[in-house]
């Protein structure tokens, strides 16, 4: 009986002992709740039950009576409400949680702000709710929307670029081939624009360039797009045009209203004239790249015999010379591979905060026998084109480890090297394993080596390059979005993509220190990187003024003139730390 008794007191104990433990254990849930960044609410029969004090300061209550006890469907953004509506649907009969996704929720007084949603079921087996866990992402949207705008439109006079534009003619090709109507690219060029920008400042040349553009934009028809593509380079679609006779009375008047009548700008009376090359569809190319590069050539022409008029593109103008230059570089190039004409040059990258050097960009240079020193600018993208990038890339890969491995044997501190990899060679089906082969050949740690690639590859063939990344990540390698903003968007599918870095093209540093827009556009790239958990780094930094502008607005890393122009590998050394 004593022994029963004991045990009766003993279970007693371990009873009390599981209360103690069990409210304890709701008190550090509870505590973990409360004190989360995050905020959380608990949702049941559509209206919010619990709401944590994150989640109250997200709303701007100063008060739970604010928020509890009301519908939850009030504090989302009108144009998200079906579709949250159908998650809580499918969550309460199906499931028990979504993946995060993008809402709109209403603060109380009435903002908006972009969050990151996740939905969990919670049920005590009798009572279904949703526990809500939302994150603040207002200023990765915002940074995304910038740099969105930015890679379809100019920032200077806010006309189309390049990039929209190419996609913008294609659909014009194709929508008046339907309808059997021509589709016109003009090509224009200010003549002399750098005698302006010389006598009168950059200033003065941008503000000249936004009233060309509002000039052109009111003397074209309605419904022809405008661009700017170059400095001072622009470019106009004409459609459903039944023949040239039109396209020609649309030039001449354009002509006549930027040429006739002079510009004022600060009490200077500025007079400009302008090259127009014109191409026709269908006979002077059936797709956007043909009719735009015949524009541009017939520009060319225009210049050439005296400027200040306007030439129609014809086949004539595809001079054999053209032809035969390109046989001659790639003859070449084929002989430089062979004969050891191509090298390696590398320029620093640093640290802002710090100012010491952190890595190396490898930059590929040819010295030919016969065409003396050839620029990148046309050996690549023919090596592109004929496939010989894969092999040369191999070299560029192989040189750059093999001479990383001899800096660290000679006893100097370990540096990462980035080279760049071309689509058509990071797109091979054996590219990680050759990337594995040359760090075993070269015997470098794959940490010190790091791949630069281009946005345009990440929209191509997404789930085997995601495959492809983390297959060569897995071998310690780095990872960066070289020239980010000059491909395309990408930014929606960079965070499933295993990044380290995000590289700001320099073509938006040039002109940060006095382009509103430019900034702007700079500090909303680096502010997205952050938000992904990217280094940022800046590359073509020439001034002081630019590094204190990245500096300020928390860049990473810099590379450019301003700190070293690119050296060769014993210039390198020189610079480099012994262990």
């Amino acid at each position: 009986m004593a022994s029963d008794k004991q045990e009766f007191i003993n279970g007693n104990d371990v009873i009390e002992k599981l209360q103690i433990s069990l409210q304890q254990s709701e008190e550090r849930y509870r505590t973990l709740v409360t004190e989360s960044p995050e905020t959380i609410l608990i949702i049941k029969a559509g209206s919010v039950q619990y709401i944590n004090p994150a989640g109250m300061a997200m709303f701007g209550a100063h008060h739970e009576e604010e928020l509890v006890d009301r519908p939850f469907m009030d504090r989302l953004h009108r144009d998200d409400q079906r579709k949250m509506t159908g998650n809580l649907d499918s969550l309460l009969d199906i499931g028990d949680r979504t993946e995060p996704c993008h809402e709109r929720f209403l603060r109380l007084d009435g903002s908006t702000i972009d969050v990151e949603v996740k939905l969990i079921l919670v049920s005590d087996g009798v009572d279904k709710a949703v526990l809500v866990m939302a994150r603040d992402i207002t200023e990765r949207i915002t940074a995304q929307n910038a740099v969105q705008y930015m890679l379809k439109y100019d920032s200077l006079t806010g006309l189309p670029n390049r990039r929209l534009f190419q996609d913008e003619l294609g659909e014009a090709i194709a929508s008046n081939a339907s309808a059997a109507t021509l589709v016109a690219v003009l090509f224009l060029d200010l003549d002399r624009f750098k005698m302006i920008n010389d006598s009168f400042g950059h200033s003065i040349g941008d503000q000249l360039l936004i009233l060309v553009c509002r000039r052109i934009l009111a003397t074209v028809p309605q419904g022809a797009t405008v661009a700017r593509v170059g400095g001072d380079e622009f470019t106009v679609v004409l459609e459903h045009i039944t023949h040239r006779a039109e396209v020609m009375a649309i030039v001449k008047t354009l002509m006549d209203s930027l040429t006739k009548e002079p510009f004022f700008l600060h009490g200077e009376e500025i007079f400009i004239t302008a090259s127009i090359g014109i191409s026709v569809s269908p006979d002077d190319g059936m797709d956007a790249l043909s009719l735009f590069r015949n524009a541009d050539m017939a520009m060319y022409r225009a210049k050439k015999i005296g400027k200040n008029n306007y030439q129609f593109y014809h086949s004539v103008m595809n001079s054999s010379s053209i032809a035969t230059k390109q046989v001659t570089l790639e003859r070449a190039l084929r002989k430089a591979i062979v004969r050891d004409e191509l090298y390696l040059v590398y320029q620093p990258k640093v640290d802002l905060k710090s100012s010491q050097i952190v890595g190396l960009e490898a930059l590929l240079r040819w010295n030919s026998k016969e065409l003396g020193m050839v620029s990148p600018a046309e050996f690549i993208p023919l090596a592109e084109e004929t496939g010989m990038i894969v092999q040369i890339g191999e070299f560029v890969m192989r040189s750059a480890c093999a001479q990383n491995r001899l800096w660290q044997d000679l006893g100097y501190e370990p540096i990462c090297i980035a080279i760049n990899s071309s689509a058509r060679q990071f797109l091979s089906s054996d590219f990680a394993k050759t990337v594995e082969s040359i760090l075993e050949e070269t015997k470098l740690d794959g940490r010190w080596l790091e791949l630069e690639i281009t946005e345009s590859l990440l929209v191509q063939n997404t789930e085997s390059i995601i495959q492809m990344l983390y297959t060569i990540k897995s071998l310690g390698v780095q990872i960066s979005i070289d020239d980010f903003g000059t491909g395309y968007s990408s930014l929606s599918y960079l965070k499933r993509f295993p990044l380290d870095r995000l590289k700001i093209d320099q073509s938006f540093i040039r002109d940060v220190t006095w382009d509103p827009d430019n900034a702007e556009i700079a500090t909303a790239i680096i502010s997205m990187g952050h938000s992904l958990r990217l280094k940022v780094i800046a590359e073509g930094v020439e001034t002081e003024e630019q590094k204190k502008f990245l500096f300020e607005r928390r860049c990473d890393e810099m590379q450019g003139f301003l700190l070293s122009k690119p050296l060769i590998a014993s210039e390198v050394q020189a610079m480099l730390k012994k262990k």
